[in-house]
Parts: structure tokens; sequence; C-alpha cells
């Protein structure tokens, strides 16, 4: 099973604002025995997003992770792109519209549906409850291979991850990996493994 993480925005790609959620799920996932295998960095672009796709979906065997373009602007793009790919209409959900009908409400804000979109989702996919925004994750799975959309701020993104996907969607893997960091002082890596220990890689191995 090969694990990949697809993170969207022009932002990220310009310097303005850093990713913090690829450490976040990269360590995650290790806790549960699973190791993040790639990570790609793309901006608002619908040809770039789709020849991403395309490159990744030749793998069945494959679970994928997207952070970002589910809000309610037009450079916003995820769930269009993805209707597009799956060959799906976008339409109304109503569990999805539920969920973000109680998150308006818990706020005492109205909901717009001509200026907003949650409650709209590609056909076959499932809405993702979001504990903390408004805007659903959306998720599809076809046999093993396995899709996750998730908005891409960061506190939307990890808690959504901790409390909906990892509970419901993942299950937890009996090889859990242990990852030790050993700290040393005045000495280069170098000289360790080819003066000090020079079978101490094979030995990690």
């Amino acid at each position: 099973m090969e694990i990949v993480f697809i993170i969207i925005g022009n932002e990220l790609l310009n310097g303005k604002i850093r990713d913090l959620n690829s450490h976040f799920l990269g360590k995650t996932l290790m806790s549960s025995g699973y190791t993040l295998d790639r990570i790609f960095i793309i901006g608002d672009d619908e040809a770039h997003f789709t020849k991403t796709m395309d490159h990744l979906f030749q793998n069945d065997e494959c679970m994928i992770f997207i952070s970002g373009g589910l809000g309610p602007t037009k450079d916003d793009i995820t769930k269009t792109i993805l209707s597009r790919f799956f060959q799906s209409s976008i339409e109304y959900n109503k569990e999805a519209e539920e969920v973000v009908l109680s998150h308006f409400k818990r706020n005492e804000r109205k909901y717009n549906k001509d200026f907003m979109h949650y409650h709209m989702m590609p056909k076959n996919f499932t809405p993702l409850y979001n504990p903390v925004g408004y805007a659903p994750g959306i998720h599809i799975k076809k046999g093993v291979f396995q899709l996750f959309a998730l908005p891409g701020v960061p506190s939307e993104f990890q808690e959504m991850l901790k409390q909906t996907i990892l509970p419901k969607y993942i299950e937890k893997s009996k090889k859990i990996q242990k990852h030790i960091i050993v700290k040393t002082y005045r000495i280069s890596e170098s000289k360790i493994f080819n003066v000090v220990a020079p079978k101490l890689w094979e030995q990690l191995t």
C-alpha cells in the first residue's frame, strides 16, 4: 500500500505560508503503523492537479490524502476536479448539509447557499465530519484504493485526521514502527559509521 499526500495551494508555492500538515500526517500515520511515501505540492491549477492524479491512479493499491481547495471561493477547485476525474457530477448531499447547518447554528451564523457550496458533493463521495471548521471533507473508496480530501487549515486537517479518519477508515497496523533518535555531540555522522562503528548501519537495518 502506497500512501501519498497532495497539498494544494499557490500560497504554499510562493512562500506566503508554511506547510504544517505533512509533518503531522507523517507522524500520525507512523504511530498507526503506516509510512507516508510521497508528497506533492501543487498550485490551484486544474491541469497540474489532474496530471498528478493520472500518475497516481495507475496504482490501485494506493491511499491518497489531499489538503486544501474545499473552501467557498473560486480558487477552491478540489471538489470540481475530483468530480471530473471520477466522471461524476456535483450534487446536493443531505448529510453534508446537516453537518454544515449544525456548525453554522452553533456559531450563530446563517448559511447562505448562494455564496457557499459546502452542501454540494461529488456523486458517490462520502462527506467527512469536520469537528473544527465548516467545510466537510470528502472520501471515496474503490476496492483497496482510498482517497481523503480535507481542508488545508492545519487545525481542521489535524482534528479531522485524529477524530474522523483514523478511528473510522484506517485500521491500525499490527506492525507498529518505532522511530529512535540518537543525539551525538562533537562527532560527525561519517566518523560514527566509518570509524567508531563501521557495522552500525547493517545492524540498524
